[in-house]
């Protein structure tokens, strides 16, 4: 196949792969030839000269000698100047472009030596045809690495020789002008053939050199390939025999556990190890392939329902992991168990492991414990109610007893010697004691037969610690005790104004009791613990032996104040009691000789507050004032949205705007009959004041009436009656 043509400037301007480096293969080639063509070509001239030198003249013949070697010694110095630039695709196409014009230059000025030179004798001629021709050989084996360069020497050179042949006439000159030409033309066809066959030796080599490149890195690769091949293999039979070795000791384990193990696959046993087989009395024989229902009681999970439950487990849906049911074993016997599944992958098939515990002799105890623990309850409760009716019974006639120690006590018109009315009042102050400790037994039962429940509500604390305060201030006084309540007002709680102000009274109680003549007691919030009320005093403190049983109905703590007085035991058990049942707890802080502060700490509620109408204006009127006492704010546009709203969140308080001639009757039967409702208060924004309405409200289930148009100051002022 004949080469495509290539433009000698290819390379340089964005050449395929492989000509720029042909194109430097052939520079090299050329540039590897100066040293010898370049000195080949002086001696030509040399000889040529010395030649015409007898018969020429001699100024034209040293002319041209002198611009010869001028022409030769420019493209030495370029061949020398041009060693650095040609390392480059650019720098190489420049030394190209220089080195053809300096070639043609250079053929021109050997072929005008036949031009300025009048040659008479046709051996000169010949002479210099036959130098011409030789040096034209001479380029073209020298240049025949770049395409047309030998002809840029041959054409310039043979074309003045042939035309001073032609110049003289004759026909031998003639005849000799052809030749020239004709010699010339092969010469051409010659280095063009010549050029291809270098170039394309020149391309095999590359493509050699490619291909080795190409076989070096593709051998490289297969043995990195077959390094990782290999490596793998061998991570892959280390894997087998981990894997092996991991089934021998999960088949070991499986095999040697103490519960039951069994896999099932579409409701079938597939497997089940040697403590599965003992449970139920089976072999394996008698169990594998057979459906998982055949071992369970009639009682327990049908067929259905556990290929139901397998399906549901396969799909990702929310099923039993852990569950009880029965067995039934060869014998007939009937045995509690307890499975718990997870689920397996075999062979592309999922079924389910099961873990099977005999759990029959803790159902058993769980039994035994349970009719125990009814037994208890019942007798607890049969306890609670005697004590309910023998502290009722003795409440009354120990009343009767203590007013009549009283009456004897007294200074009345016949009084007794003072020896006797000190006795009768021990006496009185003795009932005084048990009639309290009656009063918190009654309590006690209440609580725990649960006849006694908390009502909540929000609660202002000062009412509370207020009137504890003020109950015991005569036995403060009398004992020289500076009472301090110094809890803010507002101090919002939410709880049993009642339970809770039992719990205080106690605890005050006990510091006025344990307080020394001359000390102090006082109230007060905790800065970081806005819903506990705390209770101080500089007595004695507790002894460490007591703080662990202070809160604990069967262990007595009960010791005498610093006034000689008297407890029943019973007071701070009943108020950790009462705490708790209100969500809450009494904790102590005892520092010895420094005193004791008790905390009764409730939770933390923010008032909820449902305002329920379609007008905007109730909205916009109610919002500042329940943010003005940190209440959360709800609004429903309707009976249904309020409803909702009530079940799902729940309220404290719901502020309903209702026609009481209307529809607003049916509204708060909704609202009371929804789930909680009965116990939240409910606040009715009416437009008439009428008696009669106002009284049909009331009976409709309204806490609290408020007539529009609403006033600020009475609106908050109602509303704090609710939510302090």
């Amino acid at each position: 196949m004949r080469e495509q043509r290539t433009d000698p400037a290819t390379p340089a301007a964005g050449a395929p792969p492989g000509e720029s480096s042909i194109f430097a293969e052939q520079v090299a080639l050329v540039r590897r030839t100066v040293r010898l063509s370049l000195p080949a070509l002086i001696v030509n001239a040399l000889a040529l000269t010395f030649v015409l030198w007898p018969v020429q003249p001699r100024q034209p013949l040293l002319v041209w000698l002198a611009v010869l070697c001028a022409l030769t010694a420019l493209r030495w110095l370029h061949h020398l100047r041009s060693a650095r630039s040609i390392g480059t695709p650019a720098g190489r196409l420049r030394w190209h472009r220089i080195f053809t014009l300096f070639v043609v230059l250079s053929g021109l000025a050997w072929g005008s030596a036949a031009l300025v030179t009048p040659m008479s004798d046709p051996t000169q001629l010949v002479f210099m045809a036959f130098l011409t021709g030789g040096l034209a050989a001479g380029g073209m084996v020298a240049y025949a690495a770049l395409e047309w360069l030998p002809h840029a020497f041959l054409l310039p050179a043979a074309g003045c020789v042939a035309l001073a042949l032609a110049l003289r006439g004759d026909r031998m000159s003639w005849v000799m002008a052809a030749m020239m030409m004709v010699f010339g033309a092969l010469l051409a066809v010659m280095a063009r053939g010549m050029h291809h066959t270098l170039r394309r030796s020149l391309r095999l080599r590359e493509e050699n050199r490619g291909l080795v490149a190409y076989l070096t890195d593709a051998k490289a690769g297969a043995e990195r390939l077959n390094a990782d091949l290999t490596q793998r293999i061998a991570e892959r039979e280390r894997a087998e025999r981990a894997l092996r070795e991991s089934e021998e000791r999960f088949r070991s384990l499986v095999e040697s556990a103490t519960d039951g193990i069994g896999f099932t696959f579409e409701g079938r046993i597939y497997y089940a190890n040697q403590a599965a087989l003992d449970l139920i009395g089976y072999s394996a024989e008698e169990v594998l392939g057979k459906p998982i229902e055949q071992f369970l009681a009639a009682t327990t999970l049908s067929k259905d329902q556990i290929y139901q439950r397998y399906l549901d487990r396969i799909a990702g849906k929310p099923v039993p992991q852990h569950y009880e049911t029965q067995m039934v074993r060869k014998d007939g016997s009937i045995i509690d168990v307890m499975f718990s599944n997870s689920l397996v992958s075999l062979d592309g098939r999922q079924g389910v492991m099961s873990l099977v515990k005999d759990i029959t002799e803790r159902k058993k105890a769980e039994h035994e414990l349970r009719v125990a623990k009814e037994t208890a309850e019942e007798a607890t409760l049969l306890k609670d109610q005697f004590v309910s009716l023998l502290a009722h019974d003795l409440r009354a006639p120990l009343n009767s007893i203590v007013s009549i120690l009283s009456l004897l006590g007294g200074e009345g018109e016949r009084p007794l010697p003072s020896e006797q009315r000190r006795m009768v009042r021990m006496a009185a102050e003795q009932g005084d004691a048990t009639l309290r400790m009656i009063e918190d037994l009654l309590s006690v039962s209440r609580l725990h037969t649960g006849k006694l429940k908390p009502e909540w509500r929000f609660v202002d604390a000062t009412s509370i610690t207020a009137t504890a305060a003020s109950l015991l201030k005569a036995l403060a006084v009398e004992k020289q005790i500076s009472l301090l309540d110094e809890v803010p007002h507002h101090t919002r709680l939410y709880t049993d104004a009642e339970m809770f102000s039992k719990v205080i009274y106690n605890l005050l109680s006990n510091a006025v009791k344990f307080c020394p003549r001359g000390g102090h007691v006082r109230l007060f919030v905790p800065a970081d613990r806005p819903t506990t009320v705390a209770v101080q005093d500089n007595g004695g403190g507790v002894r460490p032996d007591l703080v662990d049983n202070l809160f604990r109905h069967e262990v007595k703590t009960s010791t005498a104040g610093t006034a000689g007085e008297r407890g029943t035991g019973l007071g701070l058990p009943l108020s950790q009691d009462l705490m708790r049942a209100l969500g809450g707890e009494i904790t102590l802080e005892s520092t010895g000789a420094q005193g004791s502060v008790f905390y009764a700490t409730l939770p933390v509620v923010r008032p909820k507050v449902l305002v329920v109408g379609r007008d905007e204006s109730l909205v916009l009127f109610a919002r500042p004032h329940l943010e003005s006492i940190d209440a959360e704010f709800v609004a429903a546009a309707d009976g249904d949205e309020a409803v909702r709203a009530l079940e799902e969140d729940g309220a404290h308080l719901v502020i309903v705007e209702a026609d009481l001639r209307g529809n607003g009757g049916l509204l708060l039967q909704r609202l009371r009959e929804a789930r909680g409702g009965r116990s939240v208060p409910l606040m009715v924004i009416a437009d008439k004041s009428e008696a009669g309405l106002l009284e049909q409200g009331f009976r409709m289930g309204a806490d609290e009436i408020v007539v529009k148009p609403l006033v600020p100051d009475d609106f908050l002022v109602r509303l704090r009656r609710f939510i302090n």
